[in-house]
């Protein structure tokens, strides 16, 4: 079950959206607010329980994923060949002394 806070309801859309990190979501779902009559989303939490099972079985529910290797090239990138803090260069050289024994 994914984290309640990362999923999405567009009511005048009959929409329920799962934002995954890291894959656009949010670009996607400010995108589709454009369309929505109401003045928001709502989030999940903010429906009582009934209304909830209501909307799981009445409203077109998706989410976007990401392709696993490019993900991983995407964060070795990232945190490795452009680290952008002292913390990320700490970690590379810690998971580069666990993977490389001996290395000078």
């Amino acid at each position: 079950m994914p984290d309640p806070q990362h999923i999405v309801v567009i009511p005048s859309l009959g929409v329920l959206y799962c934002i995954t990190p890291k894959v656009a979501s949010r670009q996607w779902r400010a995108m589709l607010c454009q369309f929505d009559d109401a003045p928001g989303q709502t989030q999940w939490l903010d429906f009582p329980p009934e209304l909830q099972e209501k909307i799981v079985a009445t409203y077109f529910k998706y989410t976007f994923v990401r392709e696993p290797f490019e993900r991983l090239l995407s964060a070795y990138i990232d945190k490795f060949l452009y680290p952008k803090t002292e913390d990320q260069l700490i970690l590379f050289a810690e998971c580069y002394d666990a993977c490389v024994p001996n290395a000078q």
